[in-house]
């Protein structure tokens, strides 16, 4: 195994000079030329030198390890987890870090007590128990590890945070629909306990207000207690608006696995998307292309959260801060105009025709009328 000694005599220079840009550390006093360095670095990577992470972890006490706290994956958990995970993963390899994932049903003394023992560097952790999220950090604080929120819309936390802006992506969805012509707007979610989801509604509800006159919101909760899964209580409670004397010009959904429901219950009752019914998801899912019709739906930014929270674990960084990060609309073809706002583009459009034939004929006479008296 080639060691930090071989590739100093390799390059003619102390293995003190080896360790020192290898672990990219900096000493006062000490000036190594970029030179030097590079030739190091490329020495190195030719004779195939890899640095061994556990005996740097056993000399500062610090290891390459990320845990990730909240990040579980099972039968119910949102889709877009999974791309939280992908994109912290990406990143921390980048970064030359690994994630190691812990149970969110694993007691704070349990967790605790990994972290430690893996002497991570920091960890990021995604959850809706503020009691339970504070227990940890403290924990945390003894062992001088930080801690980071991620997608845990808090109010006031009290570490650094990184959310999305969940009320604004609501503002633009209600306003770009309303541009569309549509005026009953059902929100449809399936909680209203999560963080994230008291945003989101709040930001409909309040745009939705801002536009009276325009626009009319409804909020509904499939969760209804029946017991029976989420998805096949959501399609159940979706249906029944379907059915129903009043069904509003668009569904705006908390989450694009209720999109997805919506669509196939639209589907079933015969109600042709977008036609009769525009649809908007949030999340911006890597299926959402694949759905008939695509769907419609607000892009989260889970790569540049990602990179957010591991900036701050790898910065050391532990005041309270909340980093926001926006999202944007990315528009498919679940969303149309209405009806209404059609038909009266088309008026618009043919009095618009009527009126430039009527100009044009107009000027056809004065020009036939200025030869005859020439």
């Amino acid at each position: 195994m080639i060691s930090m000694a071989d590739i100093g005599k390799a390059a003619k220079v102390s293995r003190t000079t080896v360790s020192l840009v290898l672990n990219d550390r900096r000493v006062k006093g000490v000036n190594i030329s970029e030179e030097t360095q590079n030739r190091v670095r490329e020495i190195a990577r030719r004779l195939g030198y890899h640095n061994n992470k556990l005996a740097i972890s056993v000399a500062t006490g610090k290891s390459h390890i990320i845990g990730c706290i909240g990040m579980d994956m099972n039968e119910e958990s949102s889709l877009s987890v999974g791309q939280l995970i992908s994109a912290t993963v990406s990143y921390a390899t980048m970064r030359e870090y690994s994630i190691k994932m812990l149970s969110s049903k694993s007691t704070v003394e349990e967790l605790v007590n990994a972290c430690v023992s893996y002497r991570m560097c920091g960890v990021i952790f995604r959850t809706r128990d503020r009691e339970r999220f504070e227990s940890f950090a403290e924990a945390m604080k003894r062992y001088e590890i930080p801690v980071v929120l991620l997608d845990s819309a808090f109010t006031s936390p009290t570490v650094p945070s990184v959310v999305c802006d969940d009320y604004d992506g609501m503002r633009q969805v209600v306003e770009y629909l309303a541009s569309l012509g549509h005026r009953k707007l059902t929100y449809i979610t399936f909680e209203t306990f999560q963080p994230f989801s008291i945003r989101r509604q709040k930001g409909f509800v309040e745009t939705a207000e801002k536009l009276a006159g325009r626009v009319v919101g409804t909020c509904c909760n499939t969760d209804n207690g029946m017991p029976i899964h989420v998805f096949d209580r959501a399609e159940l409670f979706i249906t029944e608006i379907l059915k129903s004397a009043d069904i509003p010009d668009a569904f705006v959904c908390n989450c694009d696995e209720i999109a997805m429901i919506a669509m196939r219950a639209a589907w079933r009752c015969g109600i042709k998307v977008p036609e009769d019914l525009s649809i908007i998801g949030f999340g911006n899912l890597p299926v959402d292309a694949l759905t008939s019709p695509p769907l419609t739906s607000l892009a989260l930014p889970y790569e540049r959260m990602a990179e957010a929270a591991i900036d701050f674990v790898l910065s050391g960084e532990t005041a309270a801060r909340e980093l926001v990060v926006p999202v944007s609309i990315q528009i498919r073809q679940s969303t149309t105009m209405s009806r209404e706002a059609e038909a009266k583009n088309k008026m618009n459009s043919s009095a618009l025709n009527n009126k430039t034939a009527s100009s044009i004929k107009q000027r056809g006479k004065f020009y036939e009328k200025k030869l005859m008296l020439s």
